[in-house]
């Protein structure tokens, strides 16, 4: 996560914090009924969405055959597999991400889109409101502007703040508005045609997902995706256009009905006005990156696909739709031998540690990984989350058989000097027959607070990939392994920020 990131969030914490909070389960077993059919099983019931009608819910996120999936091995696949992707794209290309950098990656992105606009192809991108583009860095944005791609979420001139603005002065509203967040990641070509693929996962579109730098730490992040033919491509084309639906039914409310009109006039009045210029700087691109980029187009990349059957879950807070965050505790709660989490962040709810216990009593073997504070973009989200350490590795004593759970923290690049920056992530693996891929954080955030989406699938192919890449993760070369001592020795402040971050994540835990 970029800065600009980290100060909205900080912001809008505080403010969030003083005015409404997060929803906390206080008494989990008091209304989650046991789990009567598997998540992959179409009677499936959504058992924690008592807000929705679980009809409605089985209509929208029903388990879609037909499809096909395929284990996309690291970024410099993820990069090529996209570009390939667009070149050959007939019908339309549609893109959501919830950061647009403005770097070398993007700008190769961008031409690529551009071309594919100049052939005829409907492209369509959406990029969160919420993010922050510094002023020298509008160039990207306008490229895109002046070339005809239709884009929704982030405007050049700042004019997505005005977004985040509500129609009304209503302090609850704005607070919502700042911190409801679009995190899901979705890339789809051509829905509907046998071409069709769609990519879904945790990769932003900026350099450090791509594998662009390799020796460079902080531009050298960990990423999952997975790609995706059949019918499950026009599934997520659907909710991509359900969203472009609706920012542009916010473009005819308040204050950015006015001024989303003001692109509409010519460039030279806006030039006169000295609102902004339609017109960009030439960037300047870091040839080794650019040559670097080049080495991973150089060959189109062959994927072997294999049948499946795939749920689509999307989390929808502002519509009480939390059916990720439901299938998680489910499939926790269901989980009859193992459990392999690796996520960018480790804050589980209440309900999940109670699943989490349940299952180690069980005899279930729980393993996460994590960041640590020398991996992480925000420091405070790990200092909130070794919070709970303490308390779920006490778990351990009421284990059964080979039941347990250890907690590992990614060290990246401290390790062996392997040049592995930030783990961003987010994968699960149930009992070696359920997988879990996708946007979303094991954090409060990602549970009640932004839009995000993963698959879920028992493909045997993609179990097999991913559960070997789990456990590859597992060697000192990438982390280390907490102890009980450690989770002890979290508890304690050191400094300011952590005796703030101790006395107040109460607060904090349902907002980071």
């Amino acid at each position: 996560m970029k800065g600009r990131h980290k100060i909205l969030i900080l912001i809008t914490c505080f403010i969030f914090v003083s005015c409404k909070s997060g929803r906390i389960i206080q008494d989990p077993e008091s209304y989650r009924s046991p789990l009567q059919f598997g998540i992959m099983d179409q009677n499936y019931n959504f058992t924690l969405n008592k807000k929705v009608p679980v009809d409605k819910l089985k209509k929208e996120y029903p388990v879609i055959k037909n499809s096909s999936v395929s284990y996309l091995k690291s970024g410099d696949q993820y990069l090529r597999y996209r570009m390939n992707l667009i070149d050959a794209a007939k019908n339309s290309v549609y893109l959501q991400t919830f950061i647009y950098d403005d770097a070398e990656v993007a700008w190769k992105i961008s031409e690529k889109l551009v071309a594919a606009k100049k052939r005829g192809v409907d492209v369509r991108l959406i990029v969160d409101e919420g993010t922050f583009t510094y002023v020298k860095k509008q160039d990207l944005y306008k490229y895109l502007k002046l070339n005809g791609i239709k884009f929704e979420g982030y405007e050049v001139a700042y004019l997505n703040l005005l977004n985040l603005l509500p129609s009304s002065m209503d302090l609850n509203a704005l607070i919502d508005n700042l911190n409801y967040r679009k995190h899901e990641k979705i890339f789809v070509v051509d829905p509907g045609l046998d071409s069709g693929v769609a990519i879904i996962g945790g990769t932003n579109i900026a350099n450090e997902y791509f594998g662009v730098e390799p020796k460079n730490y902080l531009k050298n992040w960990t990423d999952k995706d997975v790609a995706l033919k059949g019918d499950i491509v026009v599934k997520i084309a659907e909710d991509f256009l359900d969203t472009w639906k609706y920012l542009q039914e916010q473009h005819n409310k308040g204050s950015y009905e006015f001024f989303g009109k003001v692109w509409e006039l010519p460039t030279s009045i806006i030039d006169l006005l000295s609102i902004t210029p339609l017109k960009y700087n030439t960037p300047d691109l870091d040839s080794n990156i650019v040559k670097n980029i080049n080495k991973a187009l150089s060959t189109n990349l062959e994927l072997a696909y294999s049948s499946s059957n795939i749920r689509y879950l999307y989390n929808k807070p502002k519509q009480n739709q939390l059916v990720i965050y439901d299938a998680y505790v489910d499939a926790i709660k269901s989980s009859k031998s193992s459990v392999d989490m690796i996520n960018a962040y480790f804050i589980p709810s209440l309900e999940m540690r109670q699943a989490i216990l349940e299952a180690i009593k069980r005899g279930v073997k729980i393993r996460i990984i994590t960041n640590s504070d020398k991996a992480t973009d925000i420091s405070a989200i790990v200092r909130v989350g070794r919070l709970l350490y303490d308390e779920i590795l006490t778990y351990n004593k009421y284990a059964s058989g080979n039941g347990g759970i250890e907690i590992y923290e990614w060290e990246g690049h401290t390790v062996l000097n392997n040049y592995k920056g930030l783990l961003h992530s987010k994968f699960a693996v149930f009992d070696n027959t359920l997988v879990f891929v996708g946007s979303y954080n094991l954090d409060p955030r990602s549970q009640n607070l932004s839009t995000e989406n993963i698959i879920v699938t028992d493909n045997s192919n993609l179990v097999s990939s991913l559960g070997t890449e789990f456990k590859k993760y597992l060697s000192k070369e990438y982390v280390q392994i907490v102890t009980e001592e450690e989770a002890k020795s979290f508890l304690k402040a050191n400094n300011l920020q952590e005796k703030l971050i101790n006395k107040y994540s109460d607060a904090l835990i349902p907002l980071l």
